[in-house]
């Protein structure tokens, strides 16, 4: 009903922290004030994204991945692809 993000929670610990994340393919890559989500679907043969929060502005990074070689790519089969969800 009225689920929300981690990162949208009031009064949470980390709300003042950079934190940089990913592992959360719908969200994709993004900026969230202080907040970084960098997942682009590298796994499944598209993109790896890097972000550097040293320096401002920040700088992103994307590369496209080799599909060759990936879990859920390439020329595996069903029970092969299976073992990686």
């Amino acid at each position: 009903e009225d689920q929300k993000p981690w990162f949208m929670m009031p009064n949470r610990a980390s709300v003042n922290d950079k934190i940089v994340f990913g592992h959360w393919s719908q969200l994709g890559t993004g900026q969230y004030d202080n907040l970084f989500s960098l997942d682009s679907g590298a796994v499944w043969g598209e993109q790896l994204t890097a972000v550097r929060i040293d320096q401002t502005p920040y700088q992103w990074t994307v590369v496209e991945a080799d599909a060759d070689g990936l879990p859920h790519t390439g020329n595996k089969t069903a029970a092969e692809k299976q073992r990686w969800l």
